[in-house]
């Protein structure tokens, strides 16, 4: 079993968060255009746990946490615009900003936590949605609690995701499992970009499928 620390090391290489966001490109390309090509969406279910599993790195390799939440709201404002026209509810940043929450809360306040999930199943029931919701938290959670442990983290993993399925009568979502060989693959080749790029990606995708969808109709 890899440490923590080498797991940290093995990925200073961003060629995972570069597979993630073309599977997410691919899923909402899908979701907009070809709704009915379920391929799209099978091949986009490993975007969102790839993202949740750099979010974890992000938090323990963080020297200022303050600023990394706040730069996940602000990206989270912005997205919301374009988002709007996309899709419904509010959009992942969100999801990845609460997750944020959730760690520093069981962190520091384990009771606060539960009024979290309260408040987050609330809202659903208010209409309020963010993407994936109280799966997408609790599979950050997961991910933190579980990071270097492979065995735990996959059992964890597909309860959760199972659950979800049933719950959202969606079992496209299992494919998801598929990234969890991802996140330990030892990439030999490192590729760095600049952290912003990732973090703008998000709104001008889907900006550009939202004007793409409006000039094509």
């Amino acid at each position: 079993m890899e440490t923590e620390q080498s797991i940290r090391e093995e990925k200073r290489t961003d060629i995972l968060k570069i597979i993630a966001i073309v599977s997410m490109l691919i899923d909402h390309i899908g979701y907009k255009f070809f709704p009915h090509i379920i391929v799209f969406r099978i091949i986009g279910r490993i975007a969102f746990p790839i993202f949740a599993f750099h979010l974890v790195i992000g938090y323990k390799n963080t020297s200022n946490l303050k600023n990394y939440a706040m730069r996940l709201g602000l990206f989270a404002l912005i997205s919301q615009v374009p988002f709007t026209f996309f899709g419904r509810g509010l959009n992942i940043f969100v999801t990845l900003l609460i997750g944020i929450i959730a760690i520093y809360l069981y962190e520091n306040n384990r009771s606060l936590i539960y009024i979290l999930f309260i408040g987050i199943i609330g809202l659903t029931y208010l209409g309020i949605y963010f993407d994936y919701g109280l799966y997408g938290v609790v599979l950050i959670l997961i991910f933190y609690l579980y990071f270097d442990d492979y065995k735990n983290l996959i059992l964890s993993f597909i309860g959760i995701t199972l659950l979800y399925c049933i719950e959202a009568n969606y079992y496209v979502q299992m494919y998801s499992l598929l990234a969890i060989p991802l996140f330990y693959f030892k990439f030999k080749s490192i590729i760095k970009l600049n952290k912003y790029f990732f973090y703008a990606f998000y709104p001008v995708h889907i900006s550009v499928i939202v004007i793409l969808d409006y000039v094509l109709k």
